[in-house]
């Protein structure tokens, strides 16, 4: 879970000048969003592509490539 620390490191001190507030003003339910969306992009570009590489004998896959 490094992606939402690394983002803390620049939307706290924004935050705090902004709204004097540690936490941003959005909800939760943003957050949720970006973090469902992040995870369908990365399930998408591994998960499917290996998936079709691994559908046919290993043989014909690497004879293709």
């Amino acid at each position: 879970m490094g992606g939402p620390r690394a983002a803390a490191t620049t939307i706290v001190p924004y935050s705090l000048v902004k709204s004097d507030s540690y936490l941003p003003s959005g909800s939760i339910g943003i957050y949720l969003a970006i973090v469902g969306g992040s995870l369908l992009l990365v399930f998408g570009a591994t998960l499917l592509p290996s998936w079709r590489g691994m559908r046919g004998p290993a043989v014909d896959t690497v004879n293709a490539a």
